[in-house]
């Protein structure tokens, strides 16, 4: 939250920024006054016992390769370090998505929760959860403001095929949308909207989009 703030003008209206995090789980909104407020979704859904065996199992064997983050209050996430050599990275998470899914269905048969894999992580999240909710989440907010939004263009990031949801809802409402792929690995790119591909990756590409 700090860090969004500074990045902007003691003047900026920050009533009019709405972050959908953890797949819509985490909502982020600033009161008229610039002061922020929060609200968790499925904040309980994951059980300590599970995320305390997860993170025990990434430290004993996965060490060197992945980090549990802390940072998150709905969803469990089991992240690539920096700079991991990416195809021994997906051996690595392959293997641990299995022992997860076992301990899921012989510890944890009744929750709500499914391991979900991307290009740098594994996600333990709610069933419901993923980028298309996100994306709702933000037109819901939007429509909140009394606006027309035929008249905006929506442009959305991604570094995995999963990040498509969002422009695919914004499609679905037949809003104008752009969708600027930065990840790795290759995409179809025949969809009902614009796809752009920037040569860089990740962060950088996403830079690299948003300088042109």
């Amino acid at each position: 939250q700090k860090t969004i703030v500074t990045q902007f003008k003691s003047d900026t209206p920050l009533e009019f920024l709405f972050c959908a995090c953890e797949m819509g789980n985490v909502i982020l909104q600033y009161n008229q006054d610039n002061t922020p407020r929060e609200s968790v979704h499925n904040a309980d859904l994951i059980p300590s016992q599970l995320y305390a065996t997860i993170k025990e199992i990434v430290a004993s064997s996965y060490l060197d390769s992945m980090f549990v983050d802390d940072t998150k209050k709905s969803i469990l996430t089991i992240e690539m370090k920096d700079g991991f050599d990416q195809d021994h990275y997906e051996e690595l998470q392959s293997r641990l998505s299995g022992e997860i899914r076992i301990i899921l269905k012989n510890y944890h048969p009744g929750i709500h929760v499914r391991p979900s894999s991307s290009n740098i992580a594994i996600d333990i999240k709610p069933i419901t959860s993923n980028k298309e909710l996100g994306a709702e989440q933000i037109l819901t907010w939007l429509k909140t403001k009394n606006l027309s939004l035929d008249q905006f263009q929506f442009i959305t990031f991604g570094d995995s095929v999963s990040d498509l949801q969002m422009a695919e809802l914004f499609v679905s409402q037949k809003l104008s949308t752009i969708f600027v792929y930065v990840g790795e690995d290759k995409i179809n790119q025949k969809a009902k909207y614009q796809t752009i591909i920037t040569k860089a990756h990740y962060t950088t590409g996403t830079m690299e989009y948003l300088n042109s």
